[in-house]
């Protein structure tokens, strides 16, 4: 029993680890209100459904699907000059689009075979906790290149690259491509852990993401890009919801719970800022 819950934890965190490790290059460094992660999320699961028609690996597919979002919603925000939350807002529109077709018009869900037919339970736990060490090792040198640190400085100055004569399409259309490729990852481990790809499968990822960024950075504070942030938020996330289930609310008050958790932090964290202003007269 006790062995079944440790590999159910396991396999949680290795769901929804590339998601927040996306969300983190995202908004948290780039700061930018990417809403089209949902997009990511969802179009690399239906993508890697059409992986086996075109001979290709499924989770290649992912990270195309994923990547393609990132791309498209880079693009329009740097090339287009719109702002980035109405491109976010375009972007879930055409991918949904994109979704509903691949899926076919009207058709709710696609069926995946069940990934526990294919290798033994144990082997599928394998291969998710093998994508999410694989994963975090790359964030980890990620970060820690010169690359990363370019995405936190526009995320704390987008002035800084036009200032001294350089482009900052690479950056943000590159950042937001990684972005998207680990949310396309993602969803497709939720798909083949589920056993199904469906149209909805991306709702609320943006929030569980914000929600578990929010908790890992009011416990590491730091200001340096680190993988810490994420991998502790993702824990924490965990955590509360292990502590809602057992005091028995039911999980589809889960979303409702996650946006006043963030609410009440945001509203504590500005009340401090304002406060500490005021006292140093600021």
């Amino acid at each position: 029993m006790r062995t079944s819950v440790i590999d159910a934890i396991i396999r949680q965190t290795g769901l929804i680890l590339p998601l927040v490790l996306g969300g983190y290059i995202s908004l948290s460094l780039l700061k930018l209100p990417d809403l089209s992660l949902e997009s990511a999320y969802l179009f690399g699961a239906v993508l890697a459904t059409t992986a086996p028609s075109i001979g290709c690996v499924p989770l290649i597919m992912a990270i195309i699907g994923g990547a393609t979002v990132g791309l498209i919603s880079g693009s329009i925000h740097q090339y287009g000059k719109i702002p980035f939350l109405l491109t976010a807002i375009l972007t879930n529109g055409l991918f949904h689009g994109a979704s509903q077709y691949i899926l076919q018009t009207g058709m709710k869900s696609v069926t995946f075979c069940p990934f526990s037919q294919i290798l033994e339970p144990y082997n599928e736990l394998f291969l998710i906790c093998f994508v999410g060490a694989l994963l975090l090792t790359i964030s980890f040198f990620l970060l820690r290149s010169q690359f990363g640190y370019s995405l936190a400085i526009y995320g704390n100055n987008p002035n800084f690259f036009p200032q001294h004569g350089l482009s900052t399409r690479y950056v943000v259309i590159t950042g937001l491509m990684i972005a998207g490729s680990f949310g396309g990852i993602s969803g497709y481990l939720f798909s083949i852990s589920n056993g199904f790809v469906d149209i909805t499968i991306g709702y609320g990822v943006v929030l569980l993401t914000i929600t578990a960024l929010v908790f890992g950075k009011k416990v590491t504070n730091k200001e340096k890009p680190s993988i810490l942030c994420p991998l502790i938020g993702v824990f924490i996330y965990l955590f509360l919801q292990e502590i809602i289930l057992a005091i028995g609310i039911p999980m589809k008050y889960f979303l409702a719970i996650q946006a006043c958790t963030v609410l009440t932090l945001v509203l504590v964290v500005q009340k401090k800022q304002f406060v500490t202003h005021e006292h140093l007269g600021v």
